[in-house]
């Protein structure tokens, strides 16, 4: 019986069923980034045991990037507290500060003499953070060289250029320089409400070179070249239309988001979600430092290594499968009333799910390590989100930086409960499904066998006790 009932499950779901592949490159890493076929990322080399950038020591992040088409892992052996990706250059910081630009199709580092923190490249421009007791200079002319100043650098100029504002965390996109600005620090009330114990999104106007105070309380801005982007209000996500000032508060609680093309990606307690319209789905996967471009999504996994989730558009609405609330229609608004995760027009979808698992093998090199073979695993499943992998207590929320620390300080990855266990326990419910109907059909052949009894001897019974009393 479960055979068939299996068997006619399959035939329900191939008509509905898209698939995705998951990657690991087999390398340990922390802020993953990802822009067009480029993906990049830091690996602490006492993770795996090399010494990356040969200076002698193993206490290094050190940059490495591959190509998605490819996989082949590349060693930069540039040092890196933080850095940005734009294309196939990216922008980052060395211990001492001090701001570089590398050509990763040359692997040219350049100096730019400039020194600074978190560092966001664009097209055109990079921004960045300057400490004044770092350059022993008053960059904003308020007597003291204690502030974080914004400042930018435009490429094509080889200039840079002092905002004299004080912030934090800057994000680049095409018409706004947008950071974060502590009240406290400011010694101003930014958003009009009778205290200074805010955090407000502020932004630099390229089209004007002016100042613009959205009011917004928030931090840790994100978002990819137009004007909307995502930051984090008292621990749940807000969007932000920077051209308005409008913000859309999703009332949803995640940590390190990523936006791109009006997608959210998100961690909470271990697992990835997505959102598109305030409607939550869980990925139903297991990860943290998520990043999104097109149609892939690149995250730390649970064994601390690089993944590469990349999906289709059977339905040719411009949403990836894995980020789709309704695999089988097209639905590019993705709207989803009930914010269930359940797109609209496949609330009636009730068809049953059935997940299967191959595991294939997929080739990546490292130009400086060994075993770096990445595992890919290709999902079968239907419109249904995932459910979310039991926790048994929230875990406080992972900053990106936090992140890094803890790959930092524990290297050594704990063991990963692998993703085809989900396939044992969907089999585990349908044996347990399977018992139920056999019980009740069981007991259904019972009540049958008893009302034939019924039906046929007992008369006959009655009939021979007349007649034996003579009746």
């Amino acid at each position: 019986m479960r055979s068939a009932m299996l068997l006619i499950a399959v035939f329900l779901v191939i008509p509905t069923a898209f698939a995705y592949t998951l990657t690991s490159t087999a390398t340990p890493g922390s802020e993953p980034a990802i822009h067009g076929d480029r993906l990049a990322f830091l690996t602490f080399e006492d993770a795996v045991d090399k010494d990356l950038n040969n200076d002698g020591d193993m206490a290094d992040n050190v940059i490495q990037h591959l190509k998605l088409r490819d996989l082949t892992v590349v060693n930069t052996g540039k040092e890196a507290k933080h850095f940005s990706l734009h294309g196939s250059v990216i922008a980052f910081e060395d211990k001492s500060r001090t701001l570089w630009l590398l050509d990763l199709a040359t692997n040219k580092a350049t100096d730019l003499t400039i020194r600074g923190t978190l560092p966001s490249l664009g097209a055109k421009r990079m921004a960045f953070t300057t400490p004044e007791d770092a350059v022993g200079i008053d960059l904003n002319n308020d007597n003291d060289k204690l502030d974080m100043i914004i400042q930018y650098y435009t490429k094509e100029t080889n200039t840079t250029t002092n905002t004299k504002t004080i912030g934090a965390n800057p994000l680049l996109l095409d018409d706004y320089l947008v950071f974060e600005t502590a009240e406290t620090l400011a010694g101003q009330d930014l958003n009009n409400d009778s205290d200074r114990d805010d955090t407000i999104i502020r932004a630099w106007n390229f089209m004007t070179n002016r100042l613009v105070n959205t009011k917004i309380a928030g931090k840790n801005p994100v978002g990819l070249e137009d004007n909307t982007i995502v930051v984090n209000n008292n621990n749940k996500l807000v969007l932000l239309d920077l051209s308005t000032n409008q913000p859309k508060p999703l009332d949803i609680a995640g940590n390190d988001p990523s936006f791109y093309n009006n997608a959210v990606v998100y961690e909470r307690n271990g697992v990835l979600y997505s959102t598109m319209t305030g409607g939550e789905k869980s990925l139903g996967i297991a990860g943290k430092e998520p990043a999104l471009y097109d149609n892939t999504l690149v995250f730390i996994g649970e064994n601390k290594t690089i993944m590469i989730l990349r999906g289709e558009d059977p339905d040719t609405d411009a949403v990836p499968d894995f980020l789709d609330n309704c695999l089988n229609t097209s639905n590019a608004d993705q709207a989803d009333a009930d914010k269930n995760g359940v797109g609209d027009v496949c609330e009636t979808n009730t068809t049953t799910s059935v997940v299967n698992a191959t595991t294939n093998t997929t080739t990546a090199t490292n130009t400086t390590q060994t075993n770096t073979t990445p595992s890919t695993i290709s999902f079968t499943t239907q419109s249904t989100p995932p459910a979310p992998q039991p926790v048994v207590a929230p875990a406080p929320p992972v900053t990106a930086e936090a992140a890094a620390l803890e790959l930092m300080t524990e290297p050594v990855a704990a063991p990963r409960k692998s993703l085809p266990d989900a396939v044992v326990l969907q089999n585990e419910k349908d044996d347990d499904d399977d018992a139920d109907t056999l019980y009740w059909f069981l007991i259904a052949v019972g009540l049958a066998v008893i009302g034939v009894i019924l039906l046929l001897v007992v008369p006959r019974w009655l009939n021979r006790r007349k007649k034996s009393y003579g009746f």
